[in-house]
């Protein structure tokens, strides 16, 4: 599934009925050699108004199966997944993965997820005003350095004791 580009040759096959938001639901071929050469074969062409936003996208699908809004929330959550990974290489400051695996994987995510929910802490707690970037080049400059993080940062140190079970 993806995007129709806008320049893109194709002659329609069959007209399906649409409603709603869908604006037209057509079984295409590519017209272009190129794109003959590169899929032969009948596609679907979804014409889509976003009823939220008015913004209209025409989706481009092999799956004949599916009804035309299904086309379009599978291209809806699809966009999602995209967004959730813009916002990991922002954000986590992940570019590549060290391991191919999916274990490799996930340890990865979780260790820099983990390391972001703590720079968000202390950020919370802190009473200078810091921002997300200036804590992540302090942790950075000091990691193998032996401070009291604490005091650095202008906080109270966390009450550690354990509470009693029994009086």
């Amino acid at each position: 599934m993806t995007r129709l580009k806008s320049n893109s040759c194709y002659e329609v096959i069959q007209e399906q009925s649409a409603s709603g938001p869908v604006l037209a639901d057509q079984v295409i071929r590519l017209s272009s050699p190129k794109g003959q050469a590169c899929y032969p074969e009948p596609m679907r062409r979804v014409h889509y108004r976003d009823p939220e936003t008015g913004k209209e996208y025409v989706f481009l699908t092999n799956r004949l199966d599916l009804s035309a809004l299904e086309v379009a929330e599978l291209y809806r959550r699809r966009w999602q997944v995209e967004l959730f990974f813009k916002w990991i290489k922002q954000n986590l400051k992940i570019k590549a993965f060290y391991g191919t695996s999916k274990n490799a994987v996930l340890i990865q995510i979780w260790t820099a997820l983990i390391a972001y929910l703590l720079l968000v802490w202390v950020k919370f707690k802190t009473k200078a005003g810091w921002g997300l970037l200036e804590l992540t080049r302090l942790a950075q400059t000091m990691l193998l350095e032996r401070m009291d993080l604490w005091a650095l940062l202008g906080l109270r140190p966390p009450d550690n004791r354990q509470p009693l079970l029994f009086n």
